[in-house]
């Protein structure tokens, strides 16, 4: 387990949170917790202004709150329970 899952690569932590099914309530507070304390996170969408983006930002580690950049960051049980719930690479 030493890299996310190959389905989640361009996954940040909040849509695993919340897209994943089979997340424990213990990884959601886990992804939640580390998501405010990343740093360089990826812009929220929204209609351009005040630093929001309208496109959606494909990303794989660029941002401290990509699933990739977080990986080494979570615990291992964080780790086993979202390659668990991964849905399999197409």
């Amino acid at each position: 387990m030493d890299k996310a899952p190959e389905s989640l690569r361009y996954y940040s932590v909040d849509e695993v949170a919340e897209c994943v099914s089979g997340i424990t309530s213990e990884t959601y507070a886990e992804l939640w917790n580390y998501l405010g304390q990343a740093e360089n996170p990826k812009p929220v969408g929204g209609d351009g202004s005040e630093g929001t983006t309208e496109e959606p930002i494909v990303s794989s580690g660029e941002y401290g709150t990509d699933l990739v950049a977080a990986w080494p960051h979570l615990s291992e049980s964080a780790r086993q329970n979202i390659c668990k719930c991964a849905p399999e690479s197409a």
